[in-house]
């Protein structure tokens, strides 16, 4: 049976550690850019769209030919990581799962119960 080995950290830190075409499934939920920050975590539109090309471009790098990897992305945001996913996997679908809602209601807009 094969080892499974799982990470929580700042995933440049973790894949930094592996070799080219090493590693079978990436399953992420990176920051959304929500403006969230604290000591250990930045989570502001400026930090994630600075940086997520390179966190792209590190799993791309490190996933092995035929491998799935899967990042779960905030809903208004779904077009910049789709286009920056295209430049460097071969893109096939979003799948969306259905969350709990919290009965906060948006206003002049639809609540989000979905997760992509």
């Amino acid at each position: 049976m094969s080892e499974i080995k799982l990470y929580h950290d700042d995933c440049l830190n973790v894949l930094k550690q592996f070799d080219d075409d090493s590693v079978d499934l990436i399953l992420t939920d990176v920051p959304y850019g929500v403006d969230f920050k604290n000591d250990f975590f930045d989570d502001s539109k400026e930090y994630v769209f600075t940086h997520y090309e390179q966190w792209i471009s590190e799993m791309h790098r490190v996933l092995k030919d035929g491998s799935h990897c899967y990042i779960f992305i905030p809903v208004l945001e779904v077009d910049k990581w789709v286009y920056m996913v295209k430049k460097y996997f071969t893109f096939k679908n979003i799948i969306t799962t259905r969350t709990y809602t919290t009965g906060n209601y948006l206003k002049n807009n639809f609540s989000y119960n979905s997760q992509f």
